[in-house]
């Protein structure tokens, strides 16, 4: 059991980038936890690619789906703060 746990906490990590990355391409930051909702718009196996051959676009929307309102707020908060350090700010 605890492996699987592992795996599966290396892939929200993997997940959160690709998110990242299409907030990223979407528009420039900060962002709000409503513009999680057109990442689905940029979010595709392209981009997934990257990140590795096990990533795929319909499991990180799927996982995106899934977040709760506080999980959501919590990965737009830590977008947002990669993005401000990124600027200098």
């Amino acid at each position: 059991m605890g492996a699987s746990k592992e795996v599966k906490l290396m892939a929200l990590g993997q997940y959160e980038l690709v998110v990242v990355e299409a907030l990223e391409r979407l528009s420039n930051g900060p962002w709000i936890a409503t513009d999680l909702e057109r990442v689905g718009e940029i979010i595709n196996d392209e981009l997934c690619g990257g990140y590795g051959p096990d990533c795929n676009s319909s499991a990180v929307l799927d996982w995106l789906r899934s977040l709760g309102e506080k999980d959501r707020e919590e990965l737009v908060f830590q977008a947002n703060a990669d993005w401000s350090e990124k600027q200098g700010i």
